[in-house]
């Protein structure tokens, strides 16, 4: 008896819980504040408001550094299998998201509401524009597959395809300044312009780089920028070149064979970092306080005198 006592005892006791939430909403206990994969963040110019667009037709805002996001989903009204893979704000309202099904989408009220302003011809949902990046506020580009190239030139009303002439994957726009712009594929050429984008020509980044995967580019400013490059076998090294005369000429200044994937961001002309993957699963950070001038390297914080790898290749 006193058996069946204790067993009924502790079914009331499972259900008092059962009982509490079903008389209230559902909250989220883990992952916060959602768990879809986040696939890029930005700070929108101007402002402290900080933007994330992710999988699952999600964006996350925050308006105190990140310590508190406010979730939306469906932008534009697109299903939950929405990608978003990247963002670009042109000023403290207007930004850009280029999507899956090779979408584009628009906001005029900091990324509150979401309106579609191009859709390319594919069905597949996980292929998107690779970059969108505007020259002002009302010139932009939009890059992706095969070669495609957009431009609107009415602050993203409108999307017209340009002939780009090739058909590698184009995966990045970069601008030195107004009239020198790259477009980055995912090897070793690019397409380059010196006329603000009136025409585009087609060629190696340098003839000092090896074939292999172009990971990330960044200019500084009007003459200086940076490209990483996954050489391909034999050599199997992760290389870093740098340009100070607007990408005519390019000198190499870093190498790690440990590292194969590389990203920068740089906080002035002369602040900036580099983190890389490496092959023991791990991520190398990397910095610089004089812009990575040639002969000069990038070293691991914390480490004594900095220099850690080879500043010439």
């Amino acid at each position: 008896m006193m058996r069946n006592s204790c067993l009924v005892l502790i079914c009331l006791l499972l259900q008092l819980p059962i009982i509490s939430l079903s008389q209230s909403a559902w909250i989220r206990v883990d992952p916060l504040p959602q768990e879809k994969t986040i696939d890029e963040i930005i700070k929108i110019p101007g402002t402290d408001r900080l933007i994330a667009v992710c999988d699952g037709s999600t964006i996350m805002s925050s308006d105190d550094s990140g310590e508190t996001w406010d979730i939306s989903i469906n932008p534009a009204r697109m299903n939950n299998s929405y990608q978003c893979k990247g963002i670009h704000f042109v000023n403290e309202t207007t930004g850009f998201i280029n999507g899956g099904k090779e979408t584009i989408l628009k906001t005029t009220d900091a990324g509150h509401t979401w309106v579609l302003k191009y859709q390319g011809t594919t069905n597949i949902a996980s292929q998107c524009f690779n970059d969108i990046c505007f020259v002002n506020e009302t010139m932009g580009f939009a890059v992706g597959i095969s070669g495609k190239l957009l431009l609107s030139s009415d602050e993203g009303e409108t999307w017209q395809l340009v002939e780009s002439g090739v058909q590698s994957n184009l995966m990045q726009i970069d601008f030195a300044d107004d009239m020198h712009r790259f477009i980055f594929s995912n090897g070793n050429e690019c397409l380059k312009t010196t006329n603000g984008g009136l025409s585009w020509n087609w060629g190696l980044i340098s003839p000092d780089i090896p074939p292999g995967h172009f990971e990330d580019g960044y200019f500084i400013n009007d003459t200086t920028g940076f490209v990483f490059i996954y050489a391909n076998a034999p050599l199997d090294v992760g290389l870093i070149f740098k340009t100070t005369d607007a990408g005519q000429t390019w000198t190499g200044i870093f190498s790690d064979h440990f590292a194969y994937d590389g990203k920068f961001a740089f906080f002035d002309d002369q602040q900036g970092m580099v983190t890389c993957a490496t092959y023991d699963y791990q991520v190398k950070v990397m910095l610089t306080g004089d812009g990575a001038l040639p002969g000069v390297r990038f070293r691991i914080p914390g480490s004594s005198g900095g220099q850690t790898t080879p500043s010439s290749i």
